[in-house]
């Protein structure tokens, strides 16, 4: 669960007076890594987010299968629901050890489609996961491993 602008800041795009504050948004993401065998995870995801009378619902997913290389595939689709109907997102990835690079694209659904000529959006992604337990074990402290979905 995260909560995003907390303090209201002040958007203005313009001089004339008008005084537009940004309100909060709460997001809340669910998922897992459920183990199918030695080389194949499903990584089942929902979020949801809501700021003032907009919400957005994605649900989806991805596979991801493991070479004993190290590294890691995955393929995913979403659905983003707001307002009815808004995209399908597709992605593809590879994790290798503590780094994951992945590309996303949505393809528009919803009357945004006519906008945006039915061309959507792409995503990339990069990630990379610090490995501090070694300082924390130093320190005293307790070794919590982040989660990889």
């Amino acid at each position: 669960v995260s909560t995003f602008h907390l303090t209201r800041p002040q958007v203005n795009f313009n001089d004339f007076g008008n005084k537009n504050f940004l309100s909060p948004r709460t997001s809340v993401q669910l998922g897992s890594a459920i183990t199918l065998n030695k080389q194949v995870d499903i990584l089942p995801v929902i979020l949801y987010m809501r700021q003032d009378a907009s919400n957005q619902l994605n649900l989806g997913g991805a596979f991801r299968y493991s070479y004993e290389s190290g590294i890691r595939l995955r393929l995913g689709n979403w659905y983003r629901y707001w307002r009815n109907t808004d995209a399908m997102i597709f992605m593809g990835g590879i994790d290798y050890y503590n780094l994951t690079v992945s590309m996303a694209y949505d393809v528009n659904a919803s009357v945004l489609k006519q906008t945006s000529k039915s061309q959507g959006g792409y995503e990339i992604a990069i990630i990379y996961i610090l490995n501090s337990s070694k300082a924390r074990g130093r320190m005293g402290g307790t070794n919590i491993d982040c989660p990889k979905f």
